[in-house]
């Protein structure tokens, strides 16, 4: 099977699905690189989120890395990257994109195009869904489904829980879920190559959710577990 990743230069979820690749031995046959720079916004808004816990993998020292061919397209949005994947003729597409995908991509991957929520989306999509979760008391977990023209709304392949531990602060969340995600994107990967012919399936969806922006809604998160009262600990 030809699969490939297609990727934000050095964003966190993208550096994440390379290295999980690379340490389960399931090299990409390419990578397709969106833009050629850091994104200081990006990056300050996960140090923020995650109070300097989560660590940016450095891409030129992923071991590996030097293996799998690699292409740079200007942007996300445009038709030199659809062309690109058209022309690359995958079976299979990683998407560590974080922006809204506007080109139909998936409509040029024969299996289809991969995408990680962090939230199941049969509850939550769109945005913010760890904090959504939290605040309404509902698990906290991620899914892998098949991207389409609406927002988290594929056919979904694999979801999970993450567990979160009574003590485990709103920061240790958010880093823990940057590697969930990578691994059950992976798991994702694993499960379409051994089964092509059936490794998804349709899912009624949930409401569709605006960024957390309200400070205080946000400090409610944070409250909740830093006061214990979450409903959804890991059982020790």
């Amino acid at each position: 099977m030809r699969y490939g990743i297609l990727a934000e230069f050095s964003g966190e979820l993208s550096l994440e699905y390379i290295a999980e690749s690379l340490d389960r031995n399931l090299v990409p046959d390419f990578i397709v690189f969106c833009g050629s720079e850091s994104d200081p916004e990006r990056e300050r808004l996960v140090a923020e989120r995650t109070e300097g816990r989560y660590r940016r993998k450095v891409l030129s020292k992923i071991e590996g890395i030097e293996k799998i061919p690699a292409y740079f397209v200007p942007e996300l949005n445009s038709e030199v990257t659809l062309d690109v994947i058209k022309g690359l003729s995958p079976d299979l597409l990683v998407s560590g994109a974080t922006k809204i995908i506007k080109i139909p991509i998936w409509d040029h991957v024969r299996l289809g195009a991969l995408n990680c929520h962090s939230g199941y989306i049969q509850e939550f999509r769109g945005c913010s869904c760890v904090e959504w979760a939290i605040l309404k008391q509902r698990p906290v977990g991620a899914t892998v489904h098949l991207l389409n023209q609406r927002i988290d709304a594929g056919p979904v392949v694999v979801q999970k829980v993450m567990e979160i531990k009574k003590g485990e602060t709103y920061p240790a969340v958010r880093t823990n879920m940057i590697y969930h995600q990578a691994r059950l994107m992976i798991d994702a990967v694993e499960m379409a190559m051994r089964n092509p012919e059936d490794f998804h399936q349709d899912v009624e969806l949930g409401d569709y959710y605006k960024p957390m922006r309200d400070l205080e809604l946000v400090r409610d998160v944070e409250g909740i577990l830093k006061e214990e009262k979450y409903q959804h600990y890991a059982a020790v």
